[in-house]
C-alpha cells in the first residue's frame, strides 16, 4: 500500500470520514448529503460514518492486504458481472465503459483504474440498490488495482 505524506493522509482521512453514503436498501439521494460545515477546524466536521447513524454505511477503508488476494482474472470477472451492467459501450454511464477493462491490464488504462479506485474506496460503486459483491471483494479489487497501477508507475515513472 502506498504511503502518503502526513498532511495528505490527514486530508484523505478527513475526506473519507466526511463522505457519508446512504447504503443498504435505499436509493441514493444527493440532497441528503450536505458538505461538512466549516468553522475553521477539521474536528468540527460531523462524523458521517458513525455506526449509530441510521442508513449510513462507512466508506471502504484501506486495511492491510489479505494474505490471499483473488487473482486478477477473477477480479476482472467481478468487474464484468457488476460494473459492465451500467458502464458499457452502449450506455456509457458516467461517461465510462468498462466493457473491455481487464484488471491485469489496469496500467494500460491508468486513468480509468484511478477513477475506479476512487469510487470503490469511497463506497460509491456499485451504487445503493444495485447488486454488489461482498465488501471483501470490493476491497480486494481496489487494492489490486492500486498495487498494479502503482507498481507500473514505479517501474516507468
Amino acid at each position: 500500500m502506498k504511503r502518503l505524506p502526513q498532511g495528505s493522509a490527514l486530508l484523505a482521512a478527513w475526506f473519507m470520514a466526511g463522505l457519508g453514503l446512504v447504503m443498504s436498501g435505499g436509493v441514493a439521494d444527493a440532497a441528503r448529503y450536505s458538505p461538512p460545515h466549516r468553522s475553521g477546524s477539521i474536528a468540527s466536521a460531523p462524523n458521517r460514518t458513525s455506526p449509530s447513524a441510521p442508513g449510513i454505511a462507512p466508506a471502504i477503508r484501506p486495511v492491510p492486504a489479505p494474505s490471499r488476494t483473488p487473482p486478477s482474472p477473477a477480479l476482472t470477472a467481478v468487474v464484468q458481472q457488476y460494473c459492465v451492467v451500467c458502464h458499457n459501450d452502449a450506455l456509457l454511464t458516467g461517461n465510462l465503459s468498462l466493457q473491455h477493462f481487464a484488471v491485469e491490464h489496469a496500467p494500460e488504462k491508468r486513468e480509468t483504474a484511478e477513477k475506479m479506485i476512487r469510487k470503490l474506496r469511497a463506497g460509491m460503486m456499485p451504487p445503493p440498490g444495485i447488486p454488489r459483491p461482498s465488501a471483501d471483494t470490493l476491497l480486494a479489487l481496489a487494492e489490486t488495482l492500486e498495487t498494479t497501477v502503482d507498481a507500473a508507475a514505479r517501474a516507468a515513472p
